[in-house]
């Protein structure tokens, strides 16, 4: 059953990991979810891909952008279904919180902080710091050689440089 609330609970602290492709954003969440307190989801949340602002306000807004993700093969991967989802919001900011925190609250009731990854995430940086704050937002961008990075690429997509 859904309930409305005036403020969506927010996590002492969210972490986001950031990077290009095949920097080890994947190797570092499994490191991080393996925490006792960090709930991580098992894939990449590309949130802004599908839920810019104009979209959001296409669909429907919070209950029709829920549905939405519901209906995403996302949601069928991290095992997410309607009647698990316990609050209700306004804006992509409570969406957010709502998808990411009824993650962690069923399958890892016992961690405090969440976590996801997100590809592209330093373009959204300024809007997770509006959102959560310098003291719950941490956020960590991998770095890596250009030139491993790419030439890693080639390789697991075996693309032909001839």
């Amino acid at each position: 059953m859904r309930r409305t609330t005036d403020t969506i609970p927010v996590p002492e602290k969210i972490i986001i990991v950031g990077g290009l492709p095949r920097t080890g954003k994947t190797l570092l969440r499994n490191a991080l979810g393996s925490h006792s307190q960090i709930a991580f989801t098992p894939s990449a949340f590309n949130f802004f891909q599908w839920c810019n602002e104009e979209m959001f306000h296409a669909r429907g807004g919070f209950e029709g952008n829920m549905d939405f993700f519901l209906s995403t093969r996302k949601s069928k991967n991290w095992k997410i279904t309607k009647d698990m989802v316990n609050y209700t919001g306004s804006d992509r900011r409570d969406l957010f919180l709502v998808i990411l925190d009824t993650y962690r609250r069923v399958y890892f009731p016992e961690k405090k902080y969440i976590g996801t990854y997100i590809h592209g995430s330093e373009e959204y940086f300024d809007i997770f710091l509006s959102w959560f704050g310098r003291e719950r937002l941490k956020f960590i961008q991998i770095i890596r050689n250009p030139y491993d990075n790419y030439a890693s690429l080639v390789r697991s997509r075996k693309i032909s440089v001839e």
